[in-house]
């Protein structure tokens, strides 16, 4: 039971030093990761949620969201279609969530 609740305890840790440490674009890069790894129960996620709703959950401004989708998408990580976002290059994406 403890070593459950400090496994849990440090994901938490983990989600809070990512959010308040990390740049602009590794924020999205994370939440982007995250929403596409819930595309297996949920495939049209990304069509769901409206553009200020994805910069809300990465905690960023609604125009450097819609900015930093526009340079990923000309880098070749993500191609967007209407509001779904497919991934291109997804090691890519890991890489800038890494470096932050």
């Amino acid at each position: 039971m403890i070593q459950r609740y400090c496994t849990q305890n440090a994901d938490l840790y983990e989600v809070i030093q990512n959010q308040l440490f990390k740049q602009m674009n590794g924020r999205l890069a994370g939440s982007l990761l995250y929403l596409n790894s819930l595309k297996d129960n949920q495939p049209n996620i990304f069509q769901l949620l409206t553009r200020k709703e994805l910069a809300d959950f990465a905690g960023i401004s609604t125009e450097s969201t819609v900015k930093l989708l526009k340079t990923f998408e000309k880098e070749g990580l993500i191609n967007i279609q209407e509001k779904d976002i497919l991934f291109l290059d997804i090691d890519s994406i890991q890489g800038v969530y890494k470096r932050g």
